[in-house]
């Protein structure tokens, strides 16, 4: 298998503690390697497990969510730095989807996104339950968890990731589609949103980083 690296040149390594686009470069690195590692997750999971796979997926995927908030809001706290660059002059296309997602309190980041990360991923506030159990029919055959036994660790409590998932869809400014489609639309935008996001780190890195690297090919 062949290896691409590219290693900090020697002879300016230490000066790089004070470049300012060195720091922003590993910066945007940071976030491309969460985002991708994450997705690469989600895609990944193996169980026998139909059940535990659909659960363990709604998780990365509202870690992904929130993340992704997090990196649109990371791209605004850095765009004074950025517009410098040539490849932020030249593709102002782009640029655009990306301010807009960050500056319009109407857009997916600053709406969906902007909830699951602020409610749901990293907290477990007892509002949204309660609010999703006061729309649950809660009638006959409702699983509250699900397992191989009882005392295993594969055991899932269901219900509580179906109210988690009910909230997610609630945020949909789309009545007319059924849930599952309102998920799908979700799933797909945050998808959609991360590839933008991370291509386009992927090039401003690439900028930031010019004449500082040196490349070598493996194997």
């Amino acid at each position: 298998m062949t290896t691409y690296r590219a290693q900090l040149k020697t002879e300016n390594a230490q000066d790089l503690k004070s470049d300012e686009n060195f720091v922003v470069a590993v910066q945007l690195a940071r976030v491309v390697n969460a985002l991708r590692s994450n997705w690469r997750a989600h895609i990944c999971i193996s169980h026998d497990d139909k059940l535990l796979i659909a659960k363990d997926r709604l998780d990365l995927m509202l870690c992904q969510a929130s993340m992704l908030y997090e990196a649109v809001r990371e791209f605004s706290r850095l765009s004074k730095h950025l517009s410098s660059l040539e490849y932020w002059r030249t593709h102002p296309d782009e640029i655009r989807c990306l301010q807009t997602e960050s500056n319009d309190q109407s857009s997916f980041t600053n709406t969906i996104l902007k909830n699951i990360r602020r409610k749901v991923y990293f907290h477990f506030d007892r509002d949204i339950i309660s609010d999703r159990i006061s729309y649950h029919p809660m009638g006959n055959n409702v699983d509250f968890m699900i397992g191989q036994s009882t005392t295993r660790k594969d055991v899932v409590y269901s219900l509580a990731d179906d109210l988690i998932l009910s909230y997610v869809v609630s945020l949909s400014s789309e009545p007319a589609l059924k849930p599952l489609e309102k998920y799908d639309r979700f799933e797909k935008k945050v998808i959609k949103l991360s590839d933008q996001l991370c291509s386009l780190f992927d090039n401003l890195i690439k900028e930031l980083m010019r004449d500082k690297l040196a490349f070598t090919k493996e194997g």
